[in-house]
Formats: C-alpha cells, structure tokens, sequence
C-alpha cells in the first residue's frame, strides 16, 4: 500500500508512506520519502500518523509496523520515535523500529 501525503490547503504533495504486508497482513514493513523541497519542516509526523490511521482502517488485523532507519538518519528516527516507535534493535547500517497498533 502506497499512500501520498498532500498539504491540506493547497494539496501540494509532500511525500509517500508505503506500507509492505507481511506474515497474513499482521506485521508491516512502513517507510516514508517526503519530497526534498518539504524536508525538515515538520512534517513526517503528520504524514506518518494520517497514513498509519488509514491504513488501520484498511487493513484492521494489522498488529506491528516496522521501520527500518538509516543509522545516519537522525531526522527519521526522531519522526518515528515522536508518533511512539521503539528501538527493537540495530546493526551497523540499520535502527529497526516497531510499532505496536
């Protein structure tokens, strides 16, 4: 599931948050890309959590998001960690997030 985020005035997009169903749809895999014009504004959170409301009503039986973040990606971890990821774990490349709906 891929699910564009818009600017609620002027329905510019911001970016996408995709959603990849594993394991009978119970766990996803979730990332976001907002467009390089709109970073550092803010904004991942509301997109984060508008898609993740939406995609609960889609897909109700769905019970851990996982995010997977860039170790050099501070911007995303904290976006995560502000709408209530935990780290689960890390290696040398990636953070892994979860999320439990």
């Amino acid at each position: 599931m891929i699910l564009i985020c818009k600017d609620e005035t002027n329905r510019h997009k911001l970016g996408m948050v995709r959603f990849e169903f594993l394991e009978n749809g119970k766990q996803s895999e979730i990332s976001i890309n907002l467009c390089p014009k709109m970073r550092g504004k803010g904004l991942a959170k509301k997109c984060l959590k508008s898609s993740i409301s939406f995609m609960l009503n889609e897909k109700p039986n769905c019970e851990i998001l996982v995010a997977d973040i860039k170790l050099l990606n501070e911007a995303s971890k904290r976006s995560f960690e502000g709408i209530g990821f935990r780290m689960d774990s890390e290696n040398n490349i990636f953070w892994r997030f979860k999320f439990y709906c």
